[in-house]
């Protein structure tokens, strides 16, 4: 990923902190592609955005954000965030429904 494409990523995803009424982070580890799509789908359906960045680049703009290192923690291994536009709970609900259905893999 070139340095260019980098800045951008970070930029985008400062940018969501910033904006978003709430924010989910998710785990994504055994899950299938089917599964995978179909969480996608429900979150698109809720208006929720959910994106897979780089762990080091998402520290960097969570940082810019204003959350300083607060999700260093938090942001190991294969990590998604979902991005509420509106409602804070959507991406939760979402969340719990895609859990409910997909007991083997939440």
């Amino acid at each position: 990923m070139s340095i260019d494409h980098k800045v951008e990523v970070v930029n985008a995803l400062t940018q969501k902190f910033q904006e978003s009424s709430g924010i989910y982070l998710t785990r994504y580890t055994g899950m299938n592609v089917a599964q995978a799509t179909s969480l996608r789908s429900e979150f698109r359906n809720n208006n929720v955005s959910y994106f897979v960045s780089k762990n080091t680049l998402t520290k960097i703009a969570a940082k810019n954000a204003g959350y300083e290192d607060r999700l260093d923690d938090v942001l190991v291994g294969q990590i998604g965030i979902a991005y509420a536009s509106g409602d804070p709970t959507a991406p939760a609900r979402v969340i719990k429904n895609f859990g409910k259905e997909n007991k083997d893999t939440a």
